[in-house]
């Protein structure tokens, strides 16, 4: 049996990870991120055996730094792509509470197939993390004001409740 710890020297490329909007957010507002990876095969060596490992993507794990971690099992998509409009709430966001610069970083996480050639391919059990650079995301307090219209002409308008 193959597990992750055999895996040590196959590393995983870690995902590419953007933000909506980029690198700033609005408290109480959901930020989204949008993270990618592939499939990749990395040759090596393992048990003195010429070997392939194949790392598929899995999930993705979100901490946002202010104490809350989610999981998702895609990176996300742009609110664009979803055909939603901005600040939308999507699987792969997160509104922070207070305002502050909070370290957001998210993990790919990874199954991994061995190939031993003629010996034949091993599942290994459990999921092979590899974060992306953690990066400092900025939360703002919003105010918004009318120029066109009160509320009173426009109670749909943005800032009206």
């Amino acid at each position: 049996m193959v597990t992750l710890t055999d895996l040590a020297s196959f590393v995983p490329a870690p995902p590419s990870v953007a933000t909506e909007p980029d690198g700033i957010g609005a408290k109480n507002m959901p930020l989204n991120t949008i993270a990618t990876s592939s499939a990749q095969t990395i040759d090596g060596e393992l048990f003195g055996f010429p070997v392939s490992v194949t790392f598929t993507p899995a999930g993705f794990r979100q901490d946002w730094g202010d104490g809350t971690v989610t999981d998702s099992r895609t990176g996300g998509a742009a609110w664009q792509t979803l055909g939603q409009p901005e600040f939308s709430p999507t699987d792969t966001s997160h509104a922070y509470a207070e305002k502050g610069t909070y370290t957001l970083t998210v993990t790919a996480l990874y199954t991994a197939v061995v190939d031993f050639g003629e010996w034949g391919t091993r599942s290994v059990d459990g999921v092979i993390s590899a974060p992306a650079a953690a990066r400092d995301i900025r939360i703002v307090e919003v105010h918004t004001a009318l120029v066109q219209q009160d509320c009173i002409q426009n109670p749909d308008g943005a800032g009206c409740s």
